[in-house]
């Protein structure tokens, strides 16, 4: 009646709670002409449903859920099945009694129905959407970063890194990757009669997505990055006196040359495998004063 399609309401309440710590320290001030720095950062921070529109009732459809965070706004609560690894030979009879075959992706069995209907928290001996399970979130349990600076003379010298933990992205690379051999994808160790692999499905020209294939690829996104490495100096002045500037400072700045992670993806600060990686940065610089 009134030519609007959809209305906004608050349908919910929210927790966040946290810490956030600075330390900023001086371990030398003029020794021996070195000055040095140090700066320290940690935030941990809590968000939670605390209730929703029918009060203390998750929302699955919006993947809201009482007690875990937000699902939105740029994070995202992972709801999915549990990756169990492959079906293999030795496993045959089992694998038939939930109309799967060897090579096959395997999922975990860990939700059933009693004759109410309610669910058990009970293997049920087959495979369907009550399977599903939290796999964790994008939301970082803390992160911090550590600086520092060392002056000596007409030299200085910093460097700065982050890092964030406890967070778990998915590896769209890996998770979309297909079978039939049409598309490019990452490497995979595909099993075979000959290659028992518990980590890839076997190759089948007539399949392109696999049964369970969504519940491939969920990582812990954990990384330290190195964010910034500078090494910089002045040139004395009766070197530079006949530009007619004041002073002339050279630096050399590597931005993001390294991080370390255990997930297979371009870069972890992205949250998910396909994203945008992070560029190595090289620079040679300068800076006139006048």
């Amino acid at each position: 009646s009134t030519g609007y399609s959809s209305i906004t309401q608050n349908v919910g309440a929210t927790r966040n709670t946290g810490i956030e710590l600075a330390l900023s320290t001086i371990a030398l001030d003029g020794w021996h002409g070195v000055h040095w720095t140090n700066d320290f950062t940690f935030t941990k921070n809590k968000n939670e449903i605390v209730s929703l529109n029918g009060g203390k009732v998750d929302d699955i459809g919006n993947l809201w859920f009482i007690g875990q965070p937000i699902n939105g706004g740029g994070n995202n609560l992972w709801r999915d099945y549990q990756f169990a690894g492959i079906w293999q030979t030795a496993d045959s009879a089992l694998a038939r009694s939930f109309g799967r075959k060897p090579g096959e992706i395997r999922i975990a069995d860990i939700n059933g129905r009693d004759a109410q209907g309610n669910l058990t928290g009970l293997p049920d001996g087959k495979f369907n959407s009550d399977d599903k399970m939290i796999l964790g979130n994008t939301y970082p349990s803390w992160t911090g970063s550590f600086s520092t600076r060392v002056d000596y003379r007409s030299f200085d010298f910093s460097f700065q890194a982050i890092t964030r933990q406890g967070f778990t992205i998915r590896n769209d690379m890996i998770r979309g990757a297909t079978l039939a051999g049409r598309y490019n994808s990452p490497y995979e160790d595909f099993w075979t009669p000959t290659n028992p692999s518990n980590t890839a499905p076997r190759p089948d020209r007539n399949t392109e997505n696999p049964y369970f294939f969504e519940s491939r690829g969920y990582e812990d996104g954990s990384f330290v990055k190195i964010r910034n490495i500078t090494l910089g100096g002045n040139l004395p002045e009766s070197l530079i006196s006949r530009t007619g500037a004041r002073s002339l400072r050279l630096y050399v700045t590597a931005q993001d040359p390294y991080f370390y992670t255990k997930a297979h993806v371009l870069d972890p600060e992205s949250q998910t495998g396909n994203g945008v990686p992070s560029f190595r940065t090289f620079l040679l610089g300068g800076s006139f004063g006048f």
